[in-house]
């Protein structure tokens, strides 16, 4: 399965899960994943949860930055 690369970060700071699989903590770099569509969950305890897609694809890393205090 070829696979990509994917950055993501939250301000403040977030639980992180890929395709509903925890990851770690914000600010996560180089995270391996498959190439295609996946579904980031960001979780904060104060500020809720947020959900995004992100494509990743094999030539460019992906990146994703999520505000959390925005609506």
């Amino acid at each position: 399965v070829p696979t990509g690369s994917l950055a993501i970060n939250a301000s403040p700071w977030a639980d992180v899960w890929v395709d509903g699989h925890p990851i770690g903590q914000t600010p996560l770099g180089n995270v391996v994943v498959a190439v295609g569509r996946h579904e980031v969950t960001l979780r904060h305890p104060e500020l809720g949860e947020r959900q995004q897609q992100v494509v990743v694809d094999s030539d460019t890393p992906a990146r994703l930055m999520v505000d959390l205090q925005l609506p």
